[in-house]
């Protein structure tokens, strides 16, 4: 578990290592664009269809009617930095 602090408040990212496997999950999200992110995060994660944040941002960037912003970009590399720092 480790908590990452943005604009909107701390968001707690929780993760387990399964083999090869990543099992990605969030707690404490209130903004509507934030959750958004996670949501796509966690599921492209734990698919294993994204391997980095440049790739995730690409990813949501092709979202119909989702705005990638600063605050978007901010948080996908903070979760990455997040569980890459665990030997992701």
């Amino acid at each position: 578990v480790k908590s990452i602090m943005t604009n909107k408040g701390i968001i707690q990212v929780l993760w387990k290592k399964e083999g090869d496997k990543l099992d990605l999950r969030y707690r404490g999200v209130n903004c509507l664009t934030s959750k958004v992110a996670l949501e796509a995060l966690c599921e492209w994660v734990c698919n294993g269809e994204v391997n980095g944040p440049e790739e995730a941002i690409k990813r949501l960037q092709q979202i119909r009617g989702y705005k990638v912003n600063d605050e978007v970009i901010d948080l996908v590399y903070k979760v990455f930095e997040a569980i890459e720092g665990e030997g992701h």
